[in-house]
């Protein structure tokens, strides 16, 4: 038995080094034994991710925050942020509906959460699952008016959110003109927002939502809701509306 006194014990440290090895053979066979044991697996996943849900004749594309002379144009190719705030908004206004009696005012979903764009042509489960890989949830926030004026005020520095039933004017980095639900902002009141998790925990520092007046967390996946959105939208209007006209004006 050993026995340290006075000294620390101390166990030597292994030195691990990584190295990147560059594999330049492409013509590597496959292995036929793994290929036809994984393939009834494989099959049976593209048969349930291939499953049409809706059609798009127009492009529906997701953007990434860029600086302050590219604004205008990247809010003019957010569609897909738009199609997705809107059925945000449907939901959260259905939920709250539901249980309080009355619809929510807006919502915003981070462009950054949405990781994919969808080409023109079928919209697809796995369509689902490239825009939206994470488990996010939806959540509905009650802001005051202060933190109102926070959160607006970030949405008009940064090209950071896609926006339901919001429409910002702004001029500089500053808004000047904000209408919400179809009536101007008022600093006075709280509202009802619906947005993620990760937004509403700071995420892409959206500080203003950590602390609302009130939070209802409603266990329900983004992933979900634009399931049901693209597929309700597409059997009610045999098409999806590509929402081409920004909401966040900007007076450059």
């Amino acid at each position: 038995m050993s026995i340290c006194l006075f000294f620390a014990c101390k166990t030597p440290t292994k030195i691990i080094v990584a190295q990147n090895i560059a594999v330049k053979n492409n013509n590597i066979s496959i292995d036929s034994n793994s290929f036809y044991f994984l393939k009834p697996f494989s099959d049976s996943l593209n048969s349930v991710l291939n499953v049409k849900l809706a059609f798009t004749d127009s492009n529906l594309n997701t953007v990434r925050q860029g600086k302050i002379n590219q604004r205008i144009q990247i809010e003019k190719n957010a569609n897909l942020g738009r199609i997705l705030s809107d059925y945000l908004l449907k939901e959260g206004s259905l939920y709250t509906f539901n249980t309080m009696g009355f619809p929510c005012h807006f919502a915003l979903i981070n462009h950054g959460g949405i990781r994919s764009s969808i080409p023109k042509g079928d919209v697809t489960n796995k369509s689902m699952y490239e825009i939206m890989p994470f488990e996010n949830e939806m959540v509905i926030l009650e802001l005051s008016g202060r933190q109102m004026d926070s959160l607006l005020s970030y949405l008009s520095t940064k090209n950071i959110a896609a926006i339901s039933g919001l429409e910002l004017q702004v001029t500089g980095n500053t808004y000047t003109k904000a209408t919400i639900a179809g009536l101007p902002f008022d600093s006075r009141r709280s509202y009802w927002i619906v947005a993620n998790d990760f937004i509403q925990k700071g995420g892409d520092f959206f500080n203003m939502l950590k602390y609302p007046k009130q939070i209802i967390r409603t266990d329900i996946k983004l992933r979900t809701i634009f399931y049901d959105g693209f597929k309700s939208e597409f059997i009610e209007n045999k098409k999806i509306n590509p929402r081409l006209t920004p909401r966040i004006i900007y007076n450059d």
